[in-house]
């Protein structure tokens, strides 16, 4: 079983305000692995997600409104947000119990990450590989 990992993509701003609220891009990851995929934000959040709950996943566009760390932006979908470049969205069913500083199930978990295109391929949504964000 391979695991890779990356890290979850910051902007500066970030880089520099996130230790404050114990997040940081050293403390911020996603790990894939043949069953699971795992992501973490700092002592904020964390996830670990079957490979089986993740139905799709695709490129999505994050406003600079809707603002940088753990989000919430609708009915049983948060993000862990970094930077509003490189943000894949995964659609979960059923949906996936993880703790976004409290616990909740999530059907739609949005990431910034490093690189997208290998997250995507990672999960076997190769084909979304540039396309653009949604």
């Amino acid at each position: 079983m391979t695991v890779s990992r990356m890290r979850l993509r910051f902007t500066r701003s970030m880089e520099i305000t996130g230790p404050i609220f114990g997040v940081s891009p050293k403390s911020s990851w996603v790990e894939v692995d043949d069953d699971l995929l795992r992501v973490k934000m700092g002592v904020l959040a964390r996830a670990d997600i079957p490979r089986s709950h993740i139905k799709d996943a695709r490129p999505m566009e994050w406003s600079w409104w809707a603002g940088l760390g753990v989000r919430w932006y609708g009915p049983r979908r948060w993000g862990l947000i970094g930077s509003t470049q490189g943000v894949v969205e995964l659609t979960l069913d059923p949906p996936t119990r993880m703790r976004m500083v409290l616990p909740v199930r999530a059907k739609r978990l949005a990431i910034s990450v490093e690189d997208p295109d290998r997250l995507l391929e990672l999960l076997g949504f190769g084909d979304r590989v540039g396309t653009p964000p949604v």
